[in-house]
């Protein structure tokens, strides 16, 4: 996933929700911090994984269920485990019937508009948790049958939807700090990924979203778990690897086109975090 906001589409017009199944490993970033207009829905199969959602990290075990709201700030860290999981990324547009309709007035306005809040967690010991997993399935089930697809899909989260509605929190968003905060490291989050390729400083960052040095790098701590900078090598760690798999393009070459001063410092961070020197990348590409 990119550590931008999503706006990729998710599975067709007329059935927007993408079915990921995802194998972590024992170590690592699973899925940087990142957004999207869509909600998700997070089942896991075996081990565990920590899931951070704003400034909220848990511990996401075999066969909980977990919900992320629209917009949400959200990555996945390694538990220390490896770790199967399903990740339903669901349009809302999936399940917007008439404007009058009640389920379009009473679930996905709100949950569009923050002003419902979906439980973040099922654990496996509930009956609630047996249900909605057993529910999730159907889709997992049907998923290479074009014809079943669709309908199952779309009748199955207006299941898991309805029997997760009773303990779902209804709230008034207000102007407060956290909306605040939030706004701030989305705005950070998207002038690394504009101007990766520059040589940032903290203070223009800053300047950027208006906020102090020393306050911006503590917020963006909180909600993501990671630094500024090292958010920014990911970045252009990331990049660099895309630019790698071109053969013609070589790793002095890739390093200065993704914002890195020197080859040696590209090399060192590009191995801890891909886990292998850029030349080695390069050869597997």
């Amino acid at each position: 996933m990119d550590v931008l906001r999503e706006n990729c589409p998710r599975g067709t017009s007329d059935c927007p929700i993408a079915l990921y199944h995802i194998t972590a490993g024992t170590s690592g970033i699973v899925s940087p911090v990142h957004w999207h207009p869509e909600f998700e829905i997070l089942l896991v199969h075996k081990g565990s994984i920590h899931v951070r959602t704003g400034t909220e990290t848990f511990l996401l075990s075999a066969g909980s269920v977990a919900f992320i709201h629209p917009n949400e700030l959200h990555a996945m860290d390694s538990a220390g485990v490896s770790c199967e999981y399903d990740a339903f990324v669901v349009s809302l547009d999936l399940l917007a019937l008439s404007p009058s309709h009640f389920f379009t007035r009473d679930f996905v306005v709100p949950l569009r508009s923050g002003n419902l809040l979906l439980p973040r967690v099922l654990l496996p010991d509930s009956s609630l948790c047996t249900t909605v997993s057993a529910t999730l399935k159907r889709i997992v089930s049907k998923e290479t049958d074009a014809d079943c697809f669709k309908i199952t899909a779309f009748t199955a989260i207006v299941e898991v939807c309805a029997a997760v509605f009773h303990i779902a929190e209804k709230r008034i968003p207000s102007d407060t700090a956290e909306h605040n905060g939030n706004m701030a490291v989305k705005a950070c989050i998207c002038y690394l990924e504009c101007y990766y390729d520059q040589p940032l400083t903290l203070e223009m960052i800053a300047s950027h979203v208006h906020l102090h040095p020393n306050y911006l790098c503590s917020l963006f701590k909180k909600y993501t778990g990671e630094t500024i900078f090292q958010h920014l090598h990911r970045i252009r760690v990331e990049k660099a690897a895309a630019m790698l798999q071109n053969s013609s393009i070589s790793v002095s070459e890739a390093a200065d086109r993704s914002g890195f001063e020197s080859v040696s410092f590209f090399t060192r961070k590009f191995k801890e975090i891909m886990g292998l020197t850029p030349g080695q990348f390069k050869k597997r590409a």
